[in-house]
């Protein structure tokens, strides 16, 4: 269970306080008592999508824009933040505005170097 804490989502709220879809989504979140995948399937609802009722469901959608947040993991001098994955999945994805906070939050607490390992596929060793 993918989950966040009122303190969390206070200091998000400041963070992101110009994006589009952010006070929506930090306020699902805070009305499902944190559990983001709860808060995420409601979201993905109201943006149109279909998704199933699976514990899963967020983490798989996530997977969609693994590309693009991996991108930013490897561009960035440091580990990137959670508002640092909405500003740039915002800026170059196709990611619903609603669920962008949702999303950047299920990348980030699978760990970022995990989350991108997929991504580095190693060639094999000549013998």
């Amino acid at each position: 269970m993918l989950t966040v804490d009122i303190e969390q989502l206070d200091r998000w709220r400041s963070e992101l306080a110009d994006y589009p879809g952010m006070t929506r989504s930090l306020n699902e979140i805070e009305d499902c008592d944190g559990d983001v995948e709860d808060a995420a399937i409601n979201l993905a609802l109201h943006a149109g999508l279909s998704p199933d009722n699976s514990d899963q469901w967020l983490v798989s959608y996530t997977k969609r824009y693994r590309v693009a947040i991996c991108q930013l993991v490897t561009q960035a001098e440091t580990s990137p933040e959670v508002p640092d994955l909405v500003r740039h999945l915002s800026d170059g994805s196709s990611c619903p505005k609603s669920l962008l906070l949702p999303v950047a939050i299920a990348a980030w607490q699978q760990g970022l170097v995990a989350f991108c390992e997929p991504l580095n596929v190693r060639q094999p060793e000549e013998t």
